[in-house]
Formats: C-alpha cells, structure tokens, sequence
C-alpha cells in the first residue's frame, strides 16, 4: 500500500510540473508551416516587392506607435533573435535598421499598450516599403502586415541561475501574446 502512494505521489508531482516546463511558442502553430525561415530583414529590406505577401518572423524595440483612423502603425528598431526568437535587446548595435509594423485593420492595437521601448517579436507578411524621413534623408523602411504579435517583458523574479546565456546577471524576458486575433 505504502509502494502505491509514493507511486501515486510521484506521478502526480510529474504530472503537475510539466507543463510548467513547456516553452513558450512564439510561431503560433497555424502559422508555423507558412513561415519563410530563410527569409530576413535584409532580404525584404533590400526586394520587398520580390518577397511580397511571404510570411517572416522580426523582431525589436518598439520605436513608436501611431494610430490612424483605420490602423496603427508600430515603428520597430530591428534587433537580432535568438534561436527561441526573443529580441537580442543588448544587440542594438547589431540592428539592421527599422521598420513598420501595420495592425491591419482587424482589431486597431491601442498605442499606449505598446511604450517606447517595449521588445517585440512579430510574425508579419511583407507588404511593401514606405520612403520616412530619417535624420534630414528620405529612407527605406520595409512594411509588414502583422499576423502574430509577442511582447516581451522582463521578470526579475527569477534569475540567471535557472536560465542559460544570454540571460545572466539579471531578470530574463518572457512573452505574452496579447493580440494573438491575427490569423489566417
């Protein structure tokens, strides 16, 4: 009897942290297979009309946000991802430039639940480049049409200990999806 309730005890402990051990999913799974992995800023920076309606995964700090009568438009500062897409926020350096992120007119994102400075990651279909007026010179910046949007926030709670580089000597970054209505 005794040998049954350990069992018991253990299958239940088991049962009840696993799901505390699942990551979290950046790409939702209808949009996963519709991914253009291979594709990156550069490639859309440089042919946004050669990638056009192609589904790719950027991500950054959010530069500004600007509502319009039927959209928002989010600015984003480009940063490099890790392999779990989570904006290397310590690689602004590394940044290939910016660009625009458009709420597509489905659900119009209220530009005060996404600050100056938030990290993003967002799953977007390019849609075309935009000429913006950047330090006295007219430039570039590609546009996507979001399909999946993650905001990262960063929780002191836990630390360096539990979680691998690049996440030492501080809190780490976990995402939360709050606009997750952009589906297919």
């Amino acid at each position: 009897m005794q040998f049954n309730l350990v069992a018991l005890f253990v299958a239940v402990t088991i049962s009840a942290t696993i799901p505390a051990c699942t990551r979290y999913d950046v790409i939702p799974d209808p949009l996963e297979t519709h991914i253009e992995k291979g594709l990156s800023y550069q490639d859309i920076a440089r042919s946004p009309n050669t990638h056009k309606g192609k589904l790719i995964v950027l991500g950054g700090k959010v530069v500004s946000t600007t509502r319009f009568k039927d959209r928002t438009r989010i600015e984003v500062l480009q940063l490099p991802l890790t392999d779990d897409y989570i904006p290397r926020t310590d690689q602004e350096g590394e940044s290939q430039g910016r660009f625009y992120a458009y709420d597509a007119g489905k659900e119009i994102l209220d530009p005060t639940s996404l600050p100056e400075g938030t990290p993003i990651t967002l799953v977007g279909e390019v849609a075309s480049i935009q000429t913006t007026k950047m330090d006295d010179a007219d430039r570039p910046v590609p546009t996507l049409s979001i399909k999946d949007l993650t905001t990262w926030e960063v929780s002191e709670g836990r630390r360096w200990w539990a979680f691998p580089y690049p996440y030492h000597g501080g809190g780490y970054l976990y995402g939360a999806r709050p606009y997750g209505f952009y589906y297919w």
